[in-house]
């Protein structure tokens, strides 16, 4: 079902951009701009005894360009750390400090 939703969804974009005024080369690239989903499962306290990366976050840095195992380990280094439980924006700068300090193979 994804995939048929995808197909009509790009169908949709394709035919609206050919009647839409030209887009420019900045406009372009902060489209495809690629968004990493940064979700984690948050168990029933506050201490960080079942909390792990939802596959949404792996899969998102996985298409930003880590190798499955890197993209597991950074995502679960942010969702298992104590000092950032509910604590989103300080969630987001840890992970813009982990793909920094570690980026992907093709981005170097």
């Amino acid at each position: 079902m994804k995939c048929l939703a995808a197909g009509v969804a790009g169908a949709i974009l394709l035919a609206s951009a050919a009647q839409a005024q030209p887009v420019t080369r900045a406009q372009t690239a902060a489209e495809s701009a690629p968004v990493i989903h940064l979700s984690c499962y948050r168990g029933p306290t506050e201490r960080v005894i079942w909390d792990r990366p939802d596959g949404t976050f792996v899969e998102d840095l996985v298409a930003y360009g880590y190798d499955y195992a890197n993209a597991e380990a950074i995502a679960r280094t942010i969702c298992t750390d104590q000092s950032l439980v509910g604590k989103p924006d300080a969630m987001a700068e840890a992970l813009k400090a982990a793909m920094r300090s570690v980026p992907p193979a093709g981005r170097r």
